[in-house]
This record gives C-alpha cells, structure tokens and sequence, in this order.
C-alpha cells in the first residue's frame, strides 16, 4: 500500500520479480529442487508529486465607517495538493504595505487546513474615500525534495480576492457666513462676507463652492471664491465674496440685509461604482446685516408776496418738503394751520426717497384786517 511518506519522497517504487517451479519425479529416481527464475526489475512505479495550495481571507469587521477603525483578518490555508507542505507563509499587499502575517510552524499534510493570522489593521483616509478595503493574500509553502531530486520551488496559491471590506461613506457640508460689520445705516454701506465651509461627512470633498443669494430684497447671487484645495473630514476652508456687498437703499427700508448661503463639493468616486452628485449643504442665513431706522422730513414753508398793505390781498404758499431720515417715505402731507389753507403735494403717491424733495402748494390765502391790525 503506497504510504504518504512515499509520496512526499517522490520515490520509484521498484522490486525483483522470480518465478519458480517443480519439475516433474524422473522414473526411478528423486524429485527435483524447485526450479527458480532470474530476477526481473521491470514493472517501475513512479510517484508523481503535485504540490499546491489555496488560501482563503477572511475579515471582521465586514463594514466600517470611519478613520482608525480596526479590522482582524485570518487567512486560511488549505493543502490541496498530495505532498505534504512545511513552512507555509501568507503574504497580502494591503494599501501599499504587507500585512504582518503569522501562520503556525507545523506542516501541512494533503486535505489539512491551518489558520494565519494578522495584526489589527487601522482604516485610513484613502480607504474611507474608496469606500472598500480589498487586496489580494497568496500562500506559499515548501514541498519536500524527491529522492535524489533537487529541492523544489516554493509552491505559490492563486490569489484570494475574498475577505473584502465595505466602507459606508456618508458625505456632508455645512456652512456659516459672516458678515462685517453687522449693521449698517444708510444706502452705499458696504458690507464684507466670509463664508466658513466645514466637511460633516467622512469623505474627502473636492471643488468646494458656496453660492450666496440675496432672498430680501431679491438680488444677484455674490461672486464667491474659495480655496481650490480638498476638504478632509472634521476640517473647514474659508471662502470670501469678491469685493464688499454695497447696501442698497430697498435694504435699508426693509431693516437688514438677508440672503441665503449653500455649500456644495464633489465626494470620491468609490472602487469600481460611479461618481457621486454633487453634495449641498443647508442653506444658512447666518450674517444678516441689520439697518436701524431713522425716518425724518423737513419743510421749508415760502409766500409768493414777502409784505402786504391791505386787506384783500391774496398770498400764495409753497411748501419743500425733505426727506432727511434714511428710510423711503410715502404719503407725504403738509398741514398749515392757517385758516383756509389746504396744502397740495406733487407726486403725493410717489415714495420719497433719503435726501429727495417734492414741493406742496397752498393758496391763495386772502390778507384779513385782523392780520393787517
């Protein structure tokens, strides 16, 4: 029966073959020795030697999350070929760098198993943003040398793509704006803002960008720049508005500059799947300049006719009225408390702006005696 070690030794398996016989009593006389054949040494068995191996990874956690996490991995290794295998290693090129990798030191016979095992692995950056951790482990183990033979080379596995790692990605901006100053008081104020952007998710976002769009009164969205850098995970970039935002005067008659402010950047592809859409942040109303206000008007109150003599005499009455606060102001009325004068505004339907006149009339007003006496 052919043993293992048979195998293991590649040997030949050769013996001598001899036939014998009796030959027939001769008359009379005494039976013959037995007659016996020359050896024969044909009929050689050969043992063919078929080493190999197969190796199967293993991971725990299947899915992780974050940077730092830690990941287990076990390698095991099966003899599948029909020498028995010592000094068996794995080896697996993981993010650049092998894994340290310990198999036992006993051999291996042909059908056995044995588990290697790996250092805890740290998840990294690059990992989170390929949203999977994958690398290829091979075993390698020493077959024995034949009898006579030459020592073999080290038998290599195929390799093993199994014990892959999902890598839930989760991608989020926020911003916050900030304007300077924080409050304003007349048309023309000019207003700088900044917008911080900061990376909630943990991917690594790129072409980062923030569009500020006026919403009370409606204006042009600002003109925007940020940094061209990638935004890491927990970090920020600050983004400016090109050149200061100039206060309009609808500003001001609605009490504060408001506007809505949104992030948005570009996530990792992940390995083998597509790009993502873009991801947008909230929008943040954060930085809203406030306006006080001040109305105020003056009136300028002239007479056609400076002096008068008699009674009868007829006077008329203009009126410039000035809007001196920093508000629009609208349903401009005079009152004279002149007996019989009733005050006419131009444009009375038209808003007055900051610093605009419009001019009333009143009259004619006819001389007393009682303002003659």
């Amino acid at each position: 029966m052919l043993a293992q070690m048979d195998i293991d030794r590649g040997a030949r398996l050769t013996g001598t073959a001899t036939a014998s016989g009796q030959a027939p009593t001769p008359a009379g006389g005494t039976t013959p020795a037995r007659t016996v054949s020359e050896g024969s040494s044909s009929g050689v068995v050969t043992v063919a030697q078929t080493p190999e191996l197969s190796v199967v990874k293993s991971a725990a956690p299947a899915t992780v999350s974050r940077v730092g996490e830690s990941v287990s991995y076990s390698f095991v290794v099966a003899n599948t070929g029909n020498v028995t295998m010592s000094d068996i290693r794995v080896v697996d090129e993981l993010a650049g760098s092998a894994l340290n990798v310990t198999c036992p030191t006993r051999s291996l016979a042909p059908g056995g198993t044995l588990t290697c095992t790996a250092a805890a692995y740290a998840v990294t950056q690059a990992d989170v943003d390929r949203g999977r951790i994958a690398s290829a482990a091979r075993a390698s183990g020493q077959a024995p040398t034949p009898t006579g033979g030459a020592v073999p080379a080290r038998t290599v596995s195929e390799g093993s793509s199994s014990g892959v790692v999902t890598v839930t990605q989760t991608r989020g901006l926020s911003v916050v704006r900030s304007a300077a100053p924080v409050t304003a008081s007349r048309a023309g104020d000019r207003v700088s803002y900044s917008f911080v952007v900061t990376n909630t998710g943990n991917v690594t976002m790129s072409d980062v960008r923030v569009v500020d769009e006026l919403v009370a009164p409606a204006g042009p969205a600002l003109n925007v720049t940020c940094p061209t850098q990638s935004l890491a995970p927990g970090a920020t970039l600050t983004c400016t508005a090109a050149g200061p935002y100039v206060v309009k005067q609808a500003d001001v008659d609605r009490g504060r500059v408001e506007s809505r402010a949104v992030a948005s950047g570009q996530g990792p592809t992940p390995a083998g799947g597509t790009a993502p859409e873009r991801t947008v942040s909230e929008g943040s109303s954060s930085g809203t300049v406030t306006i006080a206000h001040t109305p105020g008007l003056s009136v300028v109150k002239s007479a056609t006719s400076a002096t008068v003599s008699r009674a009868g005499e007829r006077v008329s009455y203009s009126y410039v009225v000035t809007n001196t606060g920093n508000v629009t102001m609208s349903a401009i009325r005079v009152v004279d408390d002149m007996a019989g004068l009733d005050a006419t505004c131009q444009a009375v339907d038209q808003p007055l702006a900051p610093n605009g006149t419009l001019t009333c009339t009143a009259g004619p007003y006819v001389v007393t005696q009682a303002d003659i006496d």
